[in-house]
């Protein structure tokens, strides 16, 4: 059975600016360009990620995340703590991004993500 299931992983490094955050989202988008968003349950699988919180990031965070987190069928997010699902519920709040599910429990994660790939969630 073939799911249509895209992972991204982030790297442990920390974004040393936000001039690389954003020149590492834009080579994501050009990648997600060949993928019809709106078939394919993306998992963001963040626990090796390092954010920062200054006001800097915050505001480059506001200008890349949206075109990432838009028009997936899914987009849902492995976390390290509960504090990132709060943050990912801030940030749909404010319509920063799309909403997104967040998890911290991979294999969780990954059944969601399956059975929304077989459109059974939602």
């Amino acid at each position: 059975m073939f799911h249509k299931i895209l992972r991204v992983t982030r790297i442990s490094d920390e974004y040393p600016d936000t001039t690389e955050l954003r020149s590492a989202h834009n080579w994501l988008l050009r990648l997600f360009k060949g993928f019809d968003r709106t078939k394919v349950v993306l998992v963001w699988d963040g626990r090796r990620g390092k954010l920062r919180n200054d006001p800097a990031f915050e505001q480059a965070m506001k200008e890349v995340l949206p075109p990432v987190t838009e028009a997936w069928r899914e987009f849902i997010s492995i976390n390290n703590t509960p504090v990132m699902k709060v943050q990912f519920f801030r940030w749909t709040r404010e319509g920063i991004a799309c909403p997104i599910r967040a998890f911290n429990d991979e294999g969780e994660a990954l059944d969601f993500a399956v059975g929304a790939s077989l459109g059974g969630r939602s």
